[in-house]
């Protein structure tokens, strides 16, 4: 993993898997269905909740595959990893560590964990399958609140259109466009495209832009785009939001 060497690791995980003793169920590496009828189960008693457009099994990200994940309601990025393990194979402490640091190179990339457990869905699956839609509705409302810019972020603004004044057609955004985003950690930034790559520029100038190369990976995904539309950086799974363009 520290050497970013992918096709090592599932060669490694996919021989250890063959030579091991007890096997919860079997593993197919192609494909990207359901690994157990646990997950098969859940998947489709939460599609039935909230749609099958929002939920997609084996999600890969960060070397690692997630078993279902959630989209967002507003912005249709992948927001909620769930987990469904199984008691036999999660009873172990090597289980449970190796769980953690998955999930400590998974979380990073702006995902919220909920686990459910085999045990408990199999005993009362319409309490646990409650308790998970409870927790995505949740989910959805404080996402949309997180979509208001704060207060603090307004009156920082150096410039503040009245909206009698601003223009119904949405500006596509240019070399010469200064564009305020929500990059994937929910920071607010002002960025500035430039023709010329210059390495010093990893800071914002004195009025708080960010002078970023055109051909640069983040300079490709936005340029052309326009306010409300959602920027994917390259084939990463980093998810830029354009909120205004100057």
């Amino acid at each position: 993993m520290s050497e970013n060497n992918l096709e090592a690791k599932d060669s490694l995980l996919k021989l250890l898997y063959e030579n091991c003793d007890s096997k919860t169920f079997d593993i197919e590496y192609d494909t990207y269905g359901s690994e157990s009828p646990f997950e098969e189960e859940v998947y489709y008693r939460l599609a039935e909740k909230i749609g099958q457009n929002r939920i997609q099994q084996q999600f890969k990200v960060g070397g690692f595959r997630i078993d279902l994940i959630i989209k967002s309601k507003t912005t249709g990025k992948p927001i909620i990893a769930i987990e469904c393990d199984g008691a036999k194979y999660h009873s172990s402490n090597e289980a449970y560590a190796w769980d953690m640091f998955r999930e400590s190179v998974i979380k990073p990339y702006g995902f919220t964990f909920y686990r459910i457990w085999s045990t408990n869905w199999w005993n009362s699956p319409e309490r646990e399958l409650k308790k998970l839609v409870d927790f995505i509705m949740q989910h959805d409302h404080d996402e949309k609140q997180d979509t208001l810019l704060p207060l603090e972020d307004i009156f920082n603004e150096t410039e503040i259109i009245p909206l009698t004044l601003q223009s119904v057609e949405k500006k596509e955004i240019d070399l010469g466009s200064t564009v305020t985003v929500k990059n994937p950690e929910g920071k607010i930034l002002k960025i500035r495209f430039s023709k010329t790559q210059n390495s010093s520029s990893l800071k914002p100038d004195k009025n708080g832009i960010l002078n970023v190369y055109d051909r640069s990976p983040l300079g490709m995904a936005i340029i052309g785009h326009k306010v409300g539309e959602i920027c994917q950086l390259g084939m990463l799974e980093l998810y830029y939001e354009i909120i205004a363009v100057e």
